[in-house]
């Protein structure tokens, strides 16, 4: 036989397998909305909290009530009103012709003070029975303390709050505090709200927080603080929230004295309050009630006074120079926007000029937040200059360090013309001459 062929070279050692990557980021969980599950009975309020909520419907039916007759009355006195001026011309007409037309007009004023006089007393009777209404629904109010609520437990069975003290009263939520002391209970009783705003109202609370848990822009700032939302049934019989309670001991809120705050924010405190609306806009989202009745501060671990969020309600998703959209299901950020946009005045945002243009710039969320510091009195704004002033935050350098507010980024509409008010008047128009 032949010589044996030569072996093949083996192939070059196989290069060592990349290092395992990290492990992504756990995505922090989102906030539990129990709903019943199929099949599962309605679980029933609680008799003193049903009856609670009869007495409040009725304050809300006779609140309107009264509402209407008022308006009844102002249009019966301008009819009496305006008879009276035409019994008077008809009675400068003279002659047959006047007097039978005085006649006319004295029967209908007879019959429009009847209808007067039946109006006032009605108003008089409903504002009565209205106020004995809202004395009976703030006794029930304080009467909740120690009343047991039935609530969904998380995995759909129901489960017995107590309420204890009434911690106050927002816009749409009694605040109860439960035997936890840890939790607190918010009921939706607006009597000013139907249905409808009610779930809204409930659901708003927890889908706000779930827009801080994943935000649009993680990495755009720090995690905002905030009261976590433990449980939420929001399309029960009595749609509720619980959530976090202060904590005493290391937080506080600037206390109010009837519609007055008790104190001023101090420096720490006004820097806090705008770290959290520049922090909330960096991650692309705004926040459209954020009143100092909603924030809460505390020091942080170096002793800086930091600001969190007490209700989650009202946030959204907004763009924060990423040109970010809002998301579907919030298209009620897009309703804000044309709402300040159309109607600032009425936000109380004096800076903005109601065109189209302004709507397209509040699809900024550092734009946005900077418009709400006025629209919640933390700057204001003096139409008569044409520069913003201090409000709540005294100090407008220490604005200048978070928000752009001087020139075409904060202030979207010309200032007026500079000199004195009387040099800006008009002359009046020259009146016609007596023929």
């Amino acid at each position: 036989r032949g010589p044996v062929a030569a072996a093949p070279p083996l192939p070059p050692p196989l290069a060592p397998l990349p290092a395992a990557p990290p492990p992504l980021p756990k995505l922090p969980e989102r906030v539990p909305e129990v709903r019943a599950p199929p099949g599962l009975p309605a679980v029933p309020a609680d008799t003193r909290i049903a009856k609670f909520r009869e007495e409040v419907d009725r304050q809300k039916q006779l609140g309107r009530t009264l509402g209407n007759t008022h308006e009844q009355g102002v249009q019966a006195r301008a009819a009496l009103d305006e008879a009276r001026v035409e019994l008077q011309l008809a009675k400068g007409v003279g002659g047959p012709r006047g007097a039978a037309a005085a006649k006319v007009w004295e029967r209908e004023i007879e019959k429009l003070e009847k209808k007067l006089q039946q109006t006032e007393a009605a108003f008089k009777a409903t504002q009565k029975s209205l106020g004995d209404v809202e004395q009976r629904v703030e006794a029930m109010k304080s009467a909740l303390k120690g009343t047991t609520v039935t609530v969904r437990g998380p995995d759909g069975k129901p489960q017995a709050v107590t309420l204890r003290d009434s911690k106050g009263q927002g816009l749409y939520n009694v605040v109860f505090t439960t035997d936890d002391p840890k939790k607190v209970v918010k009921l939706t009783v607006n009597p000013a709200l139907s249905r409808d705003e009610v779930v809204e109202s409930a659901q708003g609370v927890v889908h706000g927080a779930n827009h801080l848990l994943n935000p649009p822009v993680p990495g755009g700032a720090p995690p905002i603080p905030h009261k976590k939302v433990l449980m939420a049934d929001t399309d029960g019989p009595m749609p509720y929230t619980i959530t976090e309670a202060l904590d005493p001991k290391t937080e506080w809120q600037i206390a109010k004295s009837g519609r007055h705050y008790a104190r001023p924010l101090d420096k720490g405190e006004q820097t806090a309050v705008l770290e959290l609306y520049q922090n909330l806009a960096n991650q692309g989202l705004v926040w459209a009630d954020g009143h100092l009745d909603n924030i809460y501060f505390f020091r942080d671990a170096g002793g800086a006074v930091k600001a969190g969020i007490l209700d989650t309600d009202r946030i959204g998703h907004l763009g924060a120079g990423a040109g970010l959209k809002p998301l579907p299901g919030d298209a009620v950020v897009e309703q804000w926007a044309r709402s300040y946009a159309n109607l600032p005045r009425d936000y109380n945002i004096q800076s903005m000029k109601p065109d189209k243009g302004n709507f397209g710039r509040l699809t900024d969320s550092n734009y946005f937040m900077m418009k709400m510091l006025e629209h919640k009195g933390l700057i204001r704004f003096d139409p008569g200059t044409g520069a913003f002033q201090p409000g709540l935050v005294d100090d407008l350098d220490l604005v200048r360090k978070f928000f752009t507010i001087d020139g075409p980024g904060g202030i979207s509409r010309l200032a007026p013309e500079r000199g004195p008010r009387w040099a800006r008047v008009p002359p009046p128009a020259a009146l016609p001459r007596a023929a």
